[in-house]
């Protein structure tokens, strides 16, 4: 049996079409049936029409164009269908907010499959081994995706209306309506799905392959790092050594620039006259030059307290506490970089005066 509205041939025991949703009368169906039969068989062609079976009566044909009516169907006309509520704001709006903090779900959410499930191995795989720029990386494609979502789904959702279209010529505007709606729209649980797996995939990445990766990646960097401080540090310590003041030098730290790896800091600390003396030396014009000595910060903490100094003596003063206090966070910074080991790239090194000398 067919559907008395779009033709869609209707399984045993179904009457609404699972196509255009019209409810069709069985009963009435067979008395029509029976009453073509009637008029067939009293037709003079009757010997014609039953040695040919694909042969279709009048009444059919005129029945078929009624089902099928010449209608012109645009793409546009079928948008809103296929996008559903937000039709109008994607086409308004050139930002999509709802994309730009959802991300590759929204991608996924949206049908975007293939882009979305892309997405994520991509953003994934940024945490799993780049884990230091996976914040760059957010910064950078969020907004993007959010601006140029609405253009490409558009874009996306007017292919899929029009392939829809010529392959089903016959099909009226509301079945194809009905047909937009299936195709297109959202899909709640598949996103569901696939972030569960994106989680736990990415959990297990950073549990069981970064670990590893690492210790061949940044080994080779931080023993180039610490062999050059160590060079560094020998060679201010000789310096040091030949300063008339006489200082007892404890240790030392180096600290290795992040922007320009070529530039490194480096610092002694040492005692004098029971106070602590620091120097702070530079490589930044291709030698170690000394930068600041505390070594008279002393004299113009008594000044201070006598309420003697000058402004440019306090300027100095504050300059040279400020040499103080690098060498602390450089100290600090180095403690907590070694208990990763080898699993980041170092900046950060402590030398006692015994590795100094060595």
């Amino acid at each position: 049996m067919e559907c008395k509205k779009c033709g869609n041939t209707l399984r045993s025991g179904e009457n609404f079409c699972t196509i255009c949703g019209y409810y069709n009368d069985r009963e009435e169906a067979k008395k029509e049936e029976k009453k073509k039969l009637d008029v067939d068989f009293d037709d003079d062609d009757d010997d014609d029409f039953f040695s040919d079976p694909n042969k279709e009566s009048k009444e059919e044909v005129v029945e078929t164009e009624e089902f099928f009516p010449e209608e012109n169907i645009e793409v546009e006309d079928l948008l809103p269908s296929f996008i559903g509520e937000d039709y109008e704001k994607m086409k308004e709006e050139p930002f999509n907010l709802y994309a730009c903090l959802l991300n590759w779900l929204y991608c996924i959410y949206r049908k975007l499959y293939i882009e979305g499930i892309l997405g994520l191995i991509i953003t994934s795989a940024v945490i799993i081994f780049l884990r230091f720029y996976s914040l760059i990386y957010f910064i950078i494609q969020l907004p993007i995706l959010g601006y140029f979502f609405n253009r490409y789904y558009l874009s996306f959702s007017r292919k899929k209306v029009e392939k829809i279209i010529n392959n089903n010529k016959k099909l009226t505007r509301t079945a194809l309506e009905n047909l937009c709606k299936k195709k297109g729209r959202v899909n709640g649980i598949v996103t569901l799905f696939l972030y569960a797996i994106f989680l736990v995939g990415t959990i297990a990445g950073l549990v069981f392959i970064h670990p590893k990766l690492p210790t061949g990646i940044y080994a080779k960097k931080n023993a180039e790092y610490y062999s050059t401080c160590s060079e560094y540090l020998k060679t201010v310590y000789q310096d040091v050594l030949n300063n008339p003041q006489y200082v007892y030098i404890q240790e030392g730290v180096c600290y290795v620039q992040e922007t320009t790896p070529s530039y490194y800091d480096v610092y002694l600390k040492g005692t004098a006259s029971n106070h602590n003396v620091y120097f702070y030396y530079s490589t930044k014009s291709g030698r170690i030059v000394l930068e600041e000595t505390t070594e008279d910060q002393i004299e113009y903490e008594v000044k201070e307290r006598e309420g003697t100094i000058t402004s440019g003596e306090k300027a100095l003063l504050e300059r040279l506490r400020e040499v103080e206090k690098r060498y602390n966070n450089i100290f600090n910074q180095a403690e907590a970089e070694s208990k990763k080991k080898d699993r980041i790239e170092k900046h950060s090194f402590v030398f006692s005066k015994e590795e100094i000398v060595r």
